[in-house]
């Protein structure tokens, strides 16, 4: 009785294990089977660049139109409210 168990035990043992009936087709079957999941991944979309509003340039550096159009404006205001215009000097 003590043999059957073994034998048994044995049995399920290596009926777990995953032999492989023939190297090369299993190999075959595995290249093509990975293949053809790398080539129907969906690629992934780049991030379309924002372009940003320059006011314009200078030195190399932007001037933000946000930023120009705050400026603008306070210098506007202060002409109304009585301020004299910047010299040359």
């Amino acid at each position: 009785m003590r043999k059957y168990l073994i034998l048994l035990a044995l049995i399920f043992t290596l009926s777990a294990c995953n032999f492989p009936i023939n190297s090369q087709e299993n190999d075959a079957a595995q290249n093509s089977t990975s293949e053809a999941s790398t080539s129907t991944q969906t690629p992934v979309p780049s991030p379309t660049p924002t372009e940003i509003p320059y006011a314009a340039l200078v030195n190399g550096e932007g001037i933000l139109l946000d930023s120009y159009t705050i400026s603008y404006g306070q210098y506007m205001q202060a002409l109304e409210n009585g301020a004299d215009l910047p010299t040359d000097e």
